[in-house]
């Protein structure tokens, strides 16, 4: 479905919530065309939290990063702005497929997602081809 947003489960479940998501660092790997987030996550806002931790120390990593934008929170503008959690995908969307056409005339395959990463004061969006979430 076109603009459909889906939280992502992670090994601490779903991430939901305005303070869910701190972030300390953020990196561009542009060798690798890659993004690194790294920061907190709060526990108590962690739908599967086992580590018994209440700051869970986290890394995001995109790969394969083609676009990327960022925007305050309480600015968040975009068409498919509603959050469904603090980390999510949304499948179809307007500008994967905007993305995706002027990808077909450079030859490329459509191998990317549209991820949404919250965090306590920006929202990122980014295309991606995959991610890697760790707990530190």
């Amino acid at each position: 479905m076109k603009n459909e947003r889906e939280a992502i489960e992670t090994s601490v479940g779903i991430i939901s919530g305005r303070d869910a998501i701190y972030l300390d660092k953020l990196e561009i790997l542009p060798i690798r065309f890659g993004m690194v987030f790294t920061g907190e996550l709060n526990g108590d806002l962690c739908s599967q939290n086992d580590t018994g931790k209440e700051w869970i120390p986290y890394r995001i990593l995109f790969d394969c990063e083609i676009y990327h934008s960022s925007c305050e929170i309480d600015l968040y503008f975009s068409k498919e702005r509603d959050l469904v959690s603090s980390f999510d995908i949304i499948a179809e969307s307007d500008l994967l497929n905007d993305i995706y056409d002027m990808e077909k005339s450079c030859g490329h395959s459509n191998t990317y997602s549209h991820y949404v990463l919250a965090t306590y004061n920006c929202v990122f969006e980014i295309i991606a081809g995959d991610f890697k979430f760790e707990l530190m």
